[in-house]
């Protein structure tokens, strides 16, 4: 539930030019970096892990706005458990993320590949498909 709402926050907090305003106020307010939290996009891999990351940096003024009754916003706030989960969901997303690419782990290929075959048009040989 934690990560919906604060993926809810995020999407809301960007459309909204008020609670844009209200979220850099709150940071000022509260003395953390002003940051806008980035959405999850599903094309990319590590967004959800860039959108946790954003809300932490900006907790304190997340936890301001969700909690003003100004901006009706109480039921997507998040418990300090909510917040913990999170902070655990992100450690463990962000070791994945820094982890080499698996290229690294495949074994060298036959000696056989290791030259390339150029052909010209004339040597190819034979048609793209067969059926």
């Amino acid at each position: 539930m934690a990560l919906y709402k604060v993926s809810f926050l995020a999407k809301i907090i960007h459309f909204s030019g008020t609670l844009r305003e209200a979220l850099k106020a709150a940071c000022d307010t509260k003395g953390c970096k002003v940051k806008i939290i980035r959405r999850p996009v599903r094309t990319r891999w590590n967004s959800t892990t860039m959108m946790i990351g954003d809300a932490l940096d900006v907790r304190p003024a997340l936890h301001a706005i969700s909690n003003s009754p100004k901006y009706k916003l109480g039921r997507w706030a998040l418990s300090d458990t909510e917040w913990q989960v999170l902070k655990d969901l992100y450690a463990v997303l962000e070791a994945g993320s820094l982890s080499p690419p698996l290229i690294h782990y495949l074994p060298k290929p036959p000696s056989s590949l290791s030259s390339v075959q150029h052909f010209t048009w004339k040597q190819w040989p034979g048609r793209w498909f067969t059926w």
